[in-house]
C-alpha cells in the first residue's frame, strides 16, 4: 500500500494524548516500569520503542467530558522523555506507522461523549472509515484503541476551522 493511502486529510487532527498526563504518572500506583523483550508503541511520541528499551506502562483516561462509556486503557510510554506527536510544527502528515498494520477498534462519538459508531478495521481502511464518522457520519470525535490488546491509540477530530 502507498505511503500516500496513509495521508491525513489536512482538516482531520490525529491526537496522541488528548488529555495531558500527569506529571506523577510514573509513581502511580497503576503505573509499571519495565523493560520488555519486545517493541512496543509509545503513545507520546507515536513511535516503536527499541528493543530492550525501558517504557513505563500506565492507566490512561483519553475522555475530556463524562460519558458512559467513559474507561481507563492501558498505554505504553518511553520512560526518557519523548516528543508528543503533532507537537513539530512540520510533523509527517500521515496514519502513525505503528498503526498502519494493527487491528483498531475505531470508536465514533457524537458531542454528548455517548458512542454512536463503532468498526474493526485496518490499514488505509482505518483512516477513510474515520473520514467517514466525521463527514456526515454523527460523529465529534473518534478514539481508536488496538483491537486485540485494549490500549489506547489515538484520538481523532477536526481541525479548528476544518471543513
Amino acid at each position: 500500500m502507498s505511503d500516500e493511502s496513509f495521508a491525513i486529510p489536512t482538516w482531520m487532527k490525529w491526537q496522541a494524548l488528548p488529555v495531558p498526563l500527569d506529571p506523577s504518572f510514573a509513581s502511580a500506583a497503576t503505573s509499571r516500569k519495565m523493560t520488555p523483550a519486545v517493541s512496543v508503541p509509545c503513545r507520546r511520541c507515536l513511535h516503536h520503542t527499541v528493543q530492550g528499551q525501558e517504557v513505563i506502562l500506565l492507566s490512561y483516561d483519553p475522555f475530556l467530558g463524562d460519558s458512559p462509556y467513559r474507561s481507563r486503557s492501558p498505554i505504553f510510554v518511553h520512560a526518557e522523555d519523548c516528543r508528543e506527536y503533532g507537537a513539530a510544527p512540520n510533523e509527517d502528515n500521515r496514519m502513525p506507522l505503528q498503526q498502519r498494520s494493527k487491528l483498531l477498534s475505531i470508536r465514533g462519538f457524537d458531542e454528548h461523549n455517548m458512542m454512536v459508531r463503532a468498526e474493526l478495521l485496518e490499514d488505509a481502511k482505518a483512516l477513510r472509515m474515520c473520514e467517514e464518522m466525521l463527514v456526515g457520519g454523527g460523529c465529534e470525535y473518534i478514539h481508536i484503541h488496538y483491537a486485540r490488546y485494549g490500549c489506547f491509540a489515538v484520538k481523532v477530530e477536526r481541525q479548528a476551522g476544518g471543513e
